[in-house]
């Protein structure tokens, strides 16, 4: 529980209004969300697997945008290929089968949960370029 509690105290500290919930499989939820541009609020969550020293985490960015003309589904594809390739550093951007393209990563954390706070601050940024280059193709959302 000790990442936990610092994960608890950096996100207290940083002012960051996250959703804790306990889950399945010994896991932990924070969710939340941000304004990536007006009237864009972009959920996301982290996913901890409790435990001690060394734990594996997951930060997911959901609903970016969303492909509802799929005959620009190639096109789509081939933009996120080249976002994934040169702007999403650690982060994979995907389309989901149902049009919702979103953006994941997985990592360690140790009791030092800086770089995972680092990391969620670095994929707010990403999607921001990502929404900005898959508008240029599904229009900006409604």
């Amino acid at each position: 529980m000790q990442i936990l509690d610092e994960l608890d105290k950096l996100f207290a500290e940083k002012k960051l209004p996250l959703k804790r919930q306990e889950i399945v499989n010994n896991q932990t939820l924070y969710q939340g969300s941000f304004m990536a541009g007006p009237g864009k609020k972009v959920p996301f969550g982290i996913v901890v697997i409790n435990g001690e020293d060394v734990v594996d985490f997951q930060i997911t960015f959901k609903q970016i945008a969303y492909l509802t003309n799929y005959s620009d589904k190639t096109q789509l594809l081939e933009v996120l290929n080249e976002l994934n390739l040169t702007k999403a550093f650690y982060y994979k951007v995907c389309l989901a089968n149902d049009g919702e393209v979103l953006m994941k990563t997985m990592a360690k954390t140790t009791e030092d949960v800086r770089p995972l706070y680092e990391m969620l601050v670095v994929g707010s940024n990403v999607v921001k370029h990502v929404l900005e280059e898959v508008e240029k193709i599904t229009g900006p959302a409604e």
